[in-house]
Protein backbone atom coordinates (compact mmCIF):
# COMPACT_ATOMS: atom_id res chain seq x y z
CA UNK A 1 0.00 0.00 0.00
CA UNK A 2 2.78 2.45 0.90
CA UNK A 3 4.61 1.66 -2.30
CA UNK A 4 1.46 2.44 -4.30
CA UNK A 5 1.06 5.70 -2.38
CA UNK A 6 4.64 6.55 -3.25
CA UNK A 7 3.96 5.71 -6.89
CA UNK A 8 1.16 8.29 -7.00
CA UNK A 9 3.13 10.93 -5.07
CA UNK A 10 6.52 10.65 -6.77
CA UNK A 11 6.93 8.25 -9.70
CA UNK A 12 10.72 8.63 -9.92
CA UNK A 13 11.18 7.56 -6.31
CA UNK A 14 8.85 4.62 -6.88
CA UNK A 15 10.88 3.52 -9.92
CA UNK A 16 14.10 3.80 -7.90
CA UNK A 17 12.64 1.59 -5.14
CA UNK A 18 11.70 -1.05 -7.70
CA UNK A 19 15.20 -0.86 -9.22
CA UNK A 20 16.86 -1.07 -5.78
CA UNK A 21 14.86 -4.15 -4.80
CA UNK A 22 16.04 -5.88 -7.98
CA UNK A 23 19.67 -4.78 -7.62
CA UNK A 24 20.42 -4.57 -3.88
CA UNK A 25 23.07 -7.29 -4.15
CA UNK A 26 25.50 -4.91 -5.91
CA UNK A 27 25.88 -2.81 -2.74
CA UNK A 28 28.17 -3.51 0.23
CA UNK A 29 25.67 -2.33 2.83
CA UNK A 30 21.96 -1.76 3.01
CA UNK A 31 20.45 1.16 1.17
CA UNK A 32 17.27 1.96 3.05
CA UNK A 33 14.14 2.66 1.09
CA UNK A 34 12.50 6.07 1.58
CA UNK A 35 11.10 6.88 4.99
CA UNK A 36 7.60 7.04 3.55
CA UNK A 37 7.99 3.23 3.33
CA UNK A 38 10.31 2.39 6.25
CA UNK A 39 8.96 4.56 9.09
CA UNK A 40 6.15 2.82 10.98
CA UNK A 41 4.10 5.10 13.21
CA UNK A 42 3.03 3.10 16.28
CA UNK A 43 -0.34 4.84 16.69
CA UNK A 44 -2.04 5.99 13.49
CA UNK A 45 -3.34 9.07 15.33
CA UNK A 46 0.29 10.27 15.60
CA UNK A 47 1.06 9.88 11.88
CA UNK A 48 0.17 13.49 11.08
CA UNK A 49 2.60 14.76 13.73
CA UNK A 50 5.49 12.87 12.19
CA UNK A 51 4.49 13.72 8.61
CA UNK A 52 4.18 17.42 9.51
CA UNK A 53 7.61 17.46 11.15
CA UNK A 54 9.62 15.71 8.41
CA UNK A 55 9.72 17.35 4.98
CA UNK A 56 8.29 15.45 2.01
CA UNK A 57 11.70 15.66 0.31
CA UNK A 58 13.23 13.75 3.21
CA UNK A 59 10.30 11.33 3.51
CA UNK A 60 11.13 10.22 -0.03
CA UNK A 61 14.91 10.09 0.50
CA UNK A 62 16.95 6.91 0.29
CA UNK A 63 19.37 6.51 3.19
CA UNK A 64 22.77 4.92 2.59
CA UNK A 65 25.03 3.52 5.29
CA UNK A 66 28.17 3.62 3.15
CA UNK A 67 29.65 6.50 1.10
CA UNK A 68 30.77 4.20 -1.74
CA UNK A 69 27.27 2.73 -1.96
CA UNK A 70 25.84 6.23 -2.06
CA UNK A 71 28.10 7.10 -5.01
CA UNK A 72 27.23 3.89 -6.86
CA UNK A 73 23.50 4.26 -6.20
CA UNK A 74 23.62 7.86 -7.37
CA UNK A 75 25.43 6.91 -10.57
CA UNK A 76 23.00 4.11 -11.35
CA UNK A 77 19.75 5.83 -10.44
CA UNK A 78 20.40 9.47 -11.24
CA UNK A 79 22.91 9.28 -14.10
CA UNK A 80 21.97 6.05 -15.88
CA UNK A 81 18.23 5.81 -15.18
CA UNK A 82 17.80 9.61 -15.13
CA UNK A 83 15.54 9.48 -12.07
CA UNK A 84 15.17 12.52 -9.86
CA UNK A 85 15.49 11.14 -6.35
CA UNK A 86 16.95 12.19 -3.02
CA UNK A 87 19.80 10.18 -1.53
CA UNK A 88 21.47 10.90 1.82
CA UNK A 89 24.12 9.25 3.97
CA UNK A 90 23.19 8.15 7.47
CA UNK A 91 25.24 9.72 10.28
CA UNK A 92 27.79 7.32 11.75
CA UNK A 93 26.97 7.82 15.45
CA UNK A 94 24.63 5.11 16.82
CA UNK A 95 21.02 6.18 17.43
CA UNK A 96 21.49 5.42 21.13
CA UNK A 97 23.93 8.34 21.35
CA UNK A 98 21.09 10.81 20.71
CA UNK A 99 19.44 11.29 24.08
CA UNK A 100 16.89 13.84 25.31
CA UNK A 101 18.15 16.64 27.55
CA UNK A 102 15.44 16.00 30.15
CA UNK A 103 13.36 12.96 31.11
CA UNK A 104 9.83 13.13 29.66
CA UNK A 105 8.52 13.67 33.20
CA UNK A 106 10.00 17.18 32.97
CA UNK A 107 7.48 18.00 30.21
CA UNK A 108 4.43 16.20 31.64
CA UNK A 109 3.23 19.43 33.30
CA UNK A 110 2.89 20.87 29.78
CA UNK A 111 0.83 17.89 28.61
CA UNK A 112 3.58 15.97 26.81
CA UNK A 113 3.72 12.22 27.38
CA UNK A 114 6.56 11.05 25.12
CA UNK A 115 9.24 12.22 22.73
CA UNK A 116 8.57 12.20 18.99
CA UNK A 117 11.23 9.49 18.59
CA UNK A 118 8.99 7.08 20.50
CA UNK A 119 6.03 7.61 18.15
CA UNK A 120 7.50 5.42 15.41
CA UNK A 121 9.90 2.62 14.57
CA UNK A 122 12.34 2.49 11.66
CA UNK A 123 15.71 1.01 10.75
CA UNK A 124 18.51 2.29 13.00
CA UNK A 125 20.32 4.31 10.28
CA UNK A 126 17.04 6.05 9.44
CA UNK A 127 16.59 6.93 13.12
CA UNK A 128 20.13 8.38 13.18
CA UNK A 129 19.24 10.60 10.23
CA UNK A 130 16.01 11.74 11.90
CA UNK A 131 17.80 12.51 15.17
CA UNK A 132 20.45 14.62 13.44
CA UNK A 133 18.23 16.37 10.90
CA UNK A 134 14.97 16.66 12.83
CA UNK A 135 15.97 16.28 16.50
CA UNK A 136 13.18 13.74 17.05
CA UNK A 137 14.90 12.66 20.27
CA UNK A 138 14.52 16.20 21.68
CA UNK A 139 10.93 17.04 20.69
CA UNK A 140 8.27 16.11 23.23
Amino acid sequence: RRLETLRSLHAHTYEAVVWLRANKSIFKHTIHEPMIITVNVTNSADARLVEAHVSFNDLRSFICEDADDLDLFMRKVKNELKLRVNIVKAPSEPASSYQPRHPISYYKRYGFERYMQSLFTCPEPVMRFLCVQYKVHLIP
